[in-house]
């Protein structure tokens, strides 16, 4: 019997690659949970299911009727509400865990993976960041439960360097470095070191926690590690290769 994953989330940017590379995987079946009524360009082979994260029976019921053996939340957290949807996510799939586990041929504990794209810490001024207090919340309530979960952290994506070029379904954005427009603003010195990934190379890691038996309490999903004045550097040369290259001899 496959394992039945459901990623919720999953018509977002980062959900939707994520379901796309599972499904590359092929070896789990996917069910996408979503608010949305209507959904444009489903991905294929996947089971939309809608899902009210207020009504806290039924997103258990519907958690145990598809027999979801792992979670994956995607959920952007943009604001309390987010915040809140993945909060109900978390008690839902520890109340469902019982009766998913009876449903199975062999003991399954209810594993659950929740997708950060980076790391707080408690030492980080709140006022700042609000999604500290969101990380906070939700890490004291899986701590509480009996669920089995990790915590991904991916670093920050480096899709926006090849917009509108590269594959990727994070929407076009400039961050730091704008290269279409051969413009950059660096924060300090340029010196800190980052790391960087693509979003689909991410999006397979995470697929691949799929098949692993132990979680820790992160995985680390990391690309490159770099700085920007690195990343600035690498962009000026290749527009540079790329102007000569387009030069009438």
């Amino acid at each position: 019997m496959a394992l039945t994953v459901a990623v919720a989330g999953a018509t977002g940017a980062v959900g939707r690659t994520i379901v796309e590379q599972i499904l590359n995987e092929n070896k789990f079946s996917v069910v996408a949970l979503t608010r949305r009524g209507q959904i444009e360009s489903p991905v294929n082979d996947v089971q939309y299911v809608q899902i009210d994260y207020d009504d806290h029976s039924t997103l258990v019921q519907q958690l145990e009727r598809h027999a979801v053996q792992t979670v994956i939340c995607a959920i952007g957290m943009l604001g309390d509400d987010c915040s809140q949807a993945q909060i109900s996510l978390i008690k839902a799939a520890d109340e469902a865990s019982t009766s998913i586990a009876s449903l199975a041929l062999a003991p399954v504990i209810p594993r659950i993976l929740f997708l950060y794209l980076k790391l707080t810490h408690t030492g980080r001024k709140r006022d700042i960041d609000p999604g500290i207090d969101w990380f906070l919340e939700a890490a004291n309530i899986l701590k509480n439960s009996n669920l089995i979960y990790t915590r991904p952290v991916c670093g920050a994506f480096m899709d926006f360097l090849g917009m509108p070029h590269a594959r990727s379904n994070i929407a076009p954005m400039n961050i730091v470095v704008d290269v279409l427009n051969r413009q950059a603003c660096i924060p300090g010195d340029g010196n800190t070191p980052i790391t960087m990934i693509y979003s689909y190379d991410a999006a397979t890691l995470v697929a691949k926690l799929l098949e692993v038996d132990e979680w820790s309490e992160f995985s680390f999903c990391n690309g490159d590690d770099t700085t920007i004045s690195e990343v600035l550097r690498i962009v000026e040369e290749i527009c540079a290769e790329v102007a000569y290259s387009q030069m009438n001899f």
